[in-house]
């Protein structure tokens, strides 16, 4: 987990990163004074075209229990698959909704939807390494059929991969940054 900051539009700031298998994911936070501050924008992408947006320290909250509890359900189900030498599986873990609106880009535009369904899978690949992978399925925007996002899949090497991204969302680490950025 690396900590840096970085301007953005909208007043916000990278805080952090998480590495993963789609490469690095950054986190964004709100500075600007106003009701936005201290809202947080997860990157679905490298390249920051997708996001999931936490305004309140609640969303930020179930979404980490989202996480934490289907990596419970992950490592359980991982150890039964090494012991049972399971391959080609996909198996989901559970979903939820969550944030407060899923932010794309497409072409141009900009657009927001409200909030994100998020799938925990298991993923074991034909090599047989169970790996933990979050889904983000495609949106459609309300005003243009034509117009979607990208259905992402975030996947983790490691069970420490998704502690990373708990850490970076935890009241702690965003509560830091905020003080550290405005002193």
């Amino acid at each position: 987990m690396v900590f840096f900051s970085l301007n953005y539009m909208n007043a916000q700031r990278v805080y952090g990163e998480f590495q993963c298998y789609n490469g690095e994911i950054k986190t964004a936070v709100v500075l600007k004074k106003g009701k936005s501050k201290g809202a947080v924008y997860l990157n679905l992408d490298s390249k920051g075209d997708q996001s999931i947006i936490f305004k309140t320290k609640r969303q930020r909250h179930d979404f980490i229990s989202f996480l934490n509890t289907s990596l419970t359900k992950f490592k359980k189900w991982k150890q039964e698959a090494i012991q049972n030498d399971s391959k080609n599986v996909v198996k989901e873990i559970g979903s939820a909704k969550v944030g407060n609106s899923l932010s794309f880009n497409h072409g141009s535009w900009h657009f927001a939807k409200g909030k994100t369904t998020v799938i925990a899978k298991m993923v074991i690949a034909k090599y047989g390494h169970p790996a933990y992978a979050l889904v983000i399925p495609k949106r459609v925007s309300d005003s243009n059929e034509y117009t979607n996002s990208e259905r992402r899949i975030i996947l983790f090497n490691t069970e420490e991969e998704v502690i990373d991204l708990v850490d970076l969302l935890s009241d702690k680490v965003i509560k830091d940054f905020i003080s550290n950025t405005s002193n």
